[in-house]
């Protein structure tokens, strides 16, 4: 973590990602014009996703770099004769771009092997008015952190039914006149203004009203002491509150910095440390000569493709996974789908009520960060299923008979994807939404960001007329907000839909 001042914070976060988008962009622009390695196929890619367009445009460029640094002796052992770098530089195209996970969560191209992310916090500088020092301000409901009003606050005093005399010490001083206010708020919440002072002193009942026994004593010290000291007219019940709201004067020169809020800003840098994750493959030069001579195509190529896709599935569900344990350190929320118990008769109308049970949770993201909504939505096959009885749900088809992670469709503007599910739930279970909000302006608010590099390879052709070689998905994963993910369960939900 690095302090500095905020012309600075903003002017490395600002150049930091500025070249990292020119790079991005220059990614893009190079490779959409290759025609042998992505060319339109990657200008068609742009047109639906963006992010996954860049991180596949990123990562082809990182592998051609690597294939430079390359001798020629080496590049001739690495490749056969009727294998050429522009396959490989497909494959890791293929494979990059048929992830879905810029499409579901936060998913950054690398640069390097060590890269970082840097985006920029605001927190509260200190600790007043309802607000604690180094928290973030917009994790944080301060609504007094900013000017001089002091939150309501207990005064001393029996609350049991029959005591009406309560006191309190105001600090710091000195108070401001006319901003002094009583409340009384009772068992269930409902908060009644019931006094206010004059401005000379005096605690008076609040507009005419009969709140504050005027026979009694009823004063307040502005500037001396800030004693104050009221009566009410009934005596609170037992469960209530009396509480007190003033106005701590800033005018004065020793009081700025004591009192008024400041926000401080935090640099903030997620290091990457990408890593393979590699996946083998082997065949017989016997099935090379076979293909070659029955013009299916390259048995290399064919393989490393298969082999491609095979890693973007597997990053894909890896990726479900890091964020769905994330999700499981928060409360699971439950949606009954026997509708008969819950005295609807159709199936399909009870399954409108879905939406409110991901709103629920979406309001408790809201309120435990103060910010965000679900936007993305990941199930299993059954659950997704279930979705689609819902009359707001839009299907995609676009990506039908793809294996691993794709989109089906939209729910309420929320972008809808499933994957297939795992007995033991090591992914997802087949009952099981797992609910995310992703900022898409703002890369640090989310449940967590993936790192993605490149491609790596490795082959050797053995004596034996075989080939085995290895291709490594390269890449990172840093929790961010573990708040921002959820999972709902859809209970009593089988195949059996009688």
């Amino acid at each position: 973590m690095k302090h500095l001042n905020e012309a600075q914070i903003y002017a490395e976060a600002n150049r930091n990602n500025a070249t990292k988008q020119k790079f991005i962009e220059s990614c893009i622009d190079k490779w959409s014009s290759a025609k042998n390695v992505a060319g339109k196929d990657l200008a068609t890619l742009y047109g639906q996703s963006k992010a996954r367009a860049s991180v596949a445009a990123v990562a082809v460029e990182n592998q051609e770099r690597h294939f430079k640094m390359l001798t020629e002796q080496q590049l001739s052992t690495a490749f056969s004769t009727a294998l050429r770098p522009e396959h490989l530089l497909k494959a890791t195209y293929i494979g990059t771009a048929q992830s879905k996970l810029p499409d579901m969560f936060t998913v950054i191209p690398l640069a390097s092997t060590d890269d970082v992310l840097m985006y920029v916090y605001s927190n509260h500088g200190s600790s007043l008015r309802g607000s604690t020092i180094n928290t973030r301000n917009f994790e944080t409901q301060a609504p007094f952190y900013a000017g001089e009003t002091y939150p309501p606050t207990a005064m001393t005093g029996a609350v049991n039914g029959s005591n009406k005399t309560f006191t309190y010490s105001l600090a710091p001083l000195p108070a401001v006149p006319l901003w002094v206010k009583v409340f009384v708020i009772d068992p269930n919440g409902n908060e009644a203004l019931v006094g206010i002072d004059n401005g000379s002193g005096t605690i008076i009942s609040y507009n005419g009203g009969t709140g504050i026994d005027s026979t009694a004593t009823n004063t307040v010290d502005y500037s001396s002491t800030g004693a104050v000291t009221i009566n009410l007219t009934n005596a609170p019940a037992t469960g209530s509150y009396v509480k007190i709201q003033w106005n701590s004067s800033l005018e004065g020169t020793s009081n700025f910095d004591t009192y008024a809020g400041q926000l401080t800003l935090e640099l903030r840098k997620e290091r990457f440390n990408a890593r393979p994750f590699p996946l083998g493959f082997d065949y017989s030069m016997m099935t090379q000569v076979m293909l070659d001579t029955d013009q299916i195509g390259n048995a290399h190529e064919l393989l490393t493709n298969a082999v491609a896709q095979e890693l973007a599935k597997a990053k894909d569900e890896r990726g479900i996974r890091f964020i769905a344990s994330i999700a499981r350190t928060n409360t699971i929320r439950s949606f009954d789908t026997q509708f008969a118990q819950q005295g609807e008769v159709q199936r399909k109308s009870w399954a409108q009520n879905l939406t409110n049970a991901i709103d629920n949770v979406s309001a408790e993201i809201t309120n435990d960060v103060q910010r965000g909504e679900v936007n993305k939505v990941i199930g299993g096959p059954l659950a997704i299923s279930y979705m689609r009885l819902h009359d707001r749900f839009v299907p995609d088809n676009s990506e039908m008979g793809m294996a691993g992670a794709r989109k089906v469709g939209m729910l309420d503007g929320k972008e809808v994807f499933q994957i297939p599910a795992t007995t033991n739930g090591a992914v997802l279970g087949n009952t099981e939404l797992l609910l995310t909000f992703s900022n898409p302006s703002v890369p640090g608010d989310c449940a967590a960001i993936f790192g993605d590099l490149t491609t790596l390879s490795a082959e050797l052709t053995f004596p034996q007329l075989r080939t085995q070689g290895t291709l490594a998905s390269v890449y990172d994963q840093r929790l961010i907000n573990s708040k921002f993910a959820r999972v709902l369960n859809l209970k009593n939900l089988s195949y059996d839909i009688a």
